[in-house]
């Protein structure tokens, strides 16, 4: 059934008249946040959240960040130092608490949840497998958004701010052992890019070398190509009969001497005694070997703070 032109006329004047659709610019809102810095109450806790110049940067994005007083002390921060980079100084803890977010190192104790407002958002280390269960219940029952800043991970799979702290700390990692490769994981041990791909090319062109002296010889001199009955001295004319023994000499030499050095350089050879600390990292536990020559118990707390779930101090068998 085809429509008349009346009709048509009649559809269009219904559309015309029926709510249309409307592209309106829309503003967009800066949301500026309010950040509340308290002073840890842990005896052993040397760190403070921020830095004041990470509050400098905050303050000039027009966030207000507000500072317990003296939460920078033992990090050799000073309450001069906060408020030159533009944070409130405050007295009073409950004050601090006031703030949507609250910053902190370690996880808040009882006394602390109950100076937080309903709703609020905290970056601290909240290390569930030790923490009281009444604490993380006062959490939930606040609703509070709680964030565990070392459970962080980045595009690579590894934890940045975890990361920075033993770097910050000056601690020096020795090894890492994975259940599964983890890309990326080199740098976050601040380890060198390898050499072993400039080792492969010196190879391959060992290789070359060793194939074109080879065929040279053994063509050439030794025992001239004869073809057709008509012999050829020259390498030059014969060398694209040559190439394919080039070509697999070049990848032998350079796939088998870098796999070689590659376990020399890693000590790796027959009948060695694996070095493996624990035999869990091979199913689903990662470890991170850290040398503790030095201030054995700081250490270990401090890896405690960060959220392991287990500290072991052994010795390390450098004949192995």
């Amino acid at each position: 059934m085809s429509l008349s032109k009346d009709a048509l006329k009649s559809l269009a004047l219904q559309a015309s008249l029926s709510p249309q659709e409307e592209m309106l610019e829309t503003t967009v809102k800066n949301k500026n946040l309010f950040i509340g810095i308290p002073k840890e109450t842990e005896l052993q806790e040397q760190r403070v959240a921020l830095v004041p110049e990470s509050v400098g940067f905050l303050v000039a994005n027009g966030h207000r960040v507000v500072v317990e007083s003296g939460a920078g002390e033992r990090a050799n921060f000073s309450d001069s130092d906060y408020s030159e980079s533009g944070a409130e100084i405050l007295y009073n803890s409950k004050e601090v608490y006031q703030a949507d977010i609250i910053l902190k190192v370690s996880p808040p104790n009882e006394e602390e949840i109950s100076l937080m407002k309903y709703k609020q958002i905290l970056f601290s280390a909240l290390q569930f497998t030790v923490q009281p269960k009444n604490t993380l219940e006062k959490l939930i029952a606040k609703k509070i958004t709680a964030i565990a800043w070392h459970y962080i991970e980045d595009e690579n799979g590894s934890f940045p701010v975890i990361r920075s702290m033993v770097r910050e700390k000056h601690y020096h990692i020795e090894e890492v052992y994975t259940p599964f490769p983890v890309h990326g994981l080199e740098k976050a041990m601040g380890l060198a890019d390898t050499r072993i791909a400039i080792t492969s090319f010196l190879y391959g062109l060992v290789g070359l070398s060793v194939a074109i002296l080879m065929m040279d010889f053994i063509m050439i001199q030794d025992w001239p190509q004869d073809i057709g009955g008509k012999p050829s001295f020259s390498y030059l004319e014969n060398m694209p009969a040559f190439v394919p023994v080039m070509f697999e000499l070049t990848v032998f030499f350079a796939a088998h001497l870098m796999v070689i050095t590659f376990y020399m350089r890693s000590k790796l050879w027959p009948f060695k005694k694996a070095e493996n600390p624990d035999v869990r990292t091979t199913d689903d536990h990662f470890l991170m070997e850290i040398d503790g020559s030095k201030e054995t118990d700081i250490i270990s707390d401090f890896l405690k703070s960060t959220g392991a779930v287990e500290v072991k101090i052994i010795e390390k068998n450098e004949d192995h």
